[in-house]
C-alpha cells in the first residue's frame, strides 16, 4: 500500500502551519504571502508523484523519490539567489521532504501505527525502481533528511539567519 496523495498534502500542510506559526509568530521574518508558501508546500508534496502522470508502471522511480530533483532545482535556481527565490524553494523543498519521509510509513495508518512502524521490521510499501527492497526505507529517510537540510539552508539564507550568505563553490 502506498500513501495517498491527499495524505501527503495534509501532512505537508500541517508541517507548513507549524513552521509558519513558530517562525512568523515569534520572529516576523517570512516575507512571502501565506497562500504562496502554502501552495508551494503542496506542490512540493505532489512533485514526487508526478511520475504517476505517465502511468503506474513508472511510479516510485529512483529519480522522483530521492534528492535528485530538489538538488537540480537548488543548483539551477540557487546560482543567482534572491531572498524571494530562496524562500520559494525552501517551501517547495519542505513539501518534497515531507512526501519522501511519509512514504516510509504505511498509508491510512494512525499516528500510533506510524510511530510503531519505525521500530517494526516491515518493508516500505511500494517498490522504488533500481533500489533493492531492503534499502528503500533508508533511501527514503536519507533523501527526506537531505531535502530538509536544503530547505533549512535556503530558509536560513533567505531570512538572513546565516552570516555567510548563500554561495556555491
Amino acid at each position: 500500500m502506498k500513501m495517498h496523495g491527499m495524505e501527503h498534502k495534509i501532512w505537508a500542510s500541517v508541517s507548513f502551519f507549524i513552521l509558519v506559526y513558530f517562525v512568523e509568530y515569534y520572529y516576523h521574518i517570512i516575507n512571502l504571502p501565506f497562500w504562496v508558501g502554502w501552495l508551494l508546500v503542496i506542490l512540493g508534496a505532489y512533485m514526487p508523484d508526478i511520475d504517476l502522470d505517465f502511468g503506474t508502471k513508472y511510479h516510485r522511480s529512483f529519480w522522483t523519490h530521492g534528492p535528485l530533483i530538489p538538488l537540480f532545482f537548488a543548483i539551477m535556481y540557487g546560482l543567482t539567489p534572491s531572498w524571494l527565490t530562496l524562500s520559494l524553494l525552501g517551501f517547495f523543498f519542505m513539501g518534497y521532504a515531507s512526501h519522501l519521509l511519509l512514504d516510509i510509513f504505511p498509508s491510512n495508518s494512525s499516528l500510533f501505527k506510524m510511530v510503531w512502524s519505525l521500530f517494526a521490521t516491515y518493508q516500505t510499501p511500494g517498490d522504488i525502481r533500481s533500489i533493492p527492497e531492503w534499502f528503500e526505507r533508508p533511501w527514503l529517510g536519507g533523501s527526506g533528511i537531505a531535502v530538509i537540510v536544503l530547505a533549512i539552508l535556503f530558509f536560513s539564507s533567505s531570512w538572513n539567519l546565516l552570516t555567510i550568505g548563500f554561495t556555491y563553490v
